[in-house]
């Protein structure tokens, strides 16, 4: 029995092609491509078509309006220890 990574995979390449027009399908098989003349390590072409599936599904969500914009901020760790920081 296949994993069930590779049933999903199977069942969403085959509608997400028949949905989304040529584009989707063409990457798949351009990255299938570079897999069999190994200028990509093995396993992209199920990671390519995981993401082509997450962004149909993020599109279809952001149509029916279930997600809100993100906030994303970026905090750094300072440098140095403040005096007496250390000791708290």
């Amino acid at each position: 029995m296949k994993p069930a990574i590779d049933r999903l995979l199977f069942n969403s390449r085959r509608r997400y092609a028949d949905a989304s027009g040529s584009l989707p399908l063409a990457t798949d098989k351009f990255v299938m491509g570079m897999e069999t003349l190994r200028l990509a390590p093995p396993g992209t072409r199920k990671v390519s078509t995981l993401l082509n599936l997450a962004a149909e599904n993020l599109v279809k969500g952001g149509e029916k309006h279930l997600f809100t914009p993100m906030y994303f901020f970026l905090a750094r760790k300072p440098l140095g220890t403040v005096a007496g920081a250390a000791n708290a």
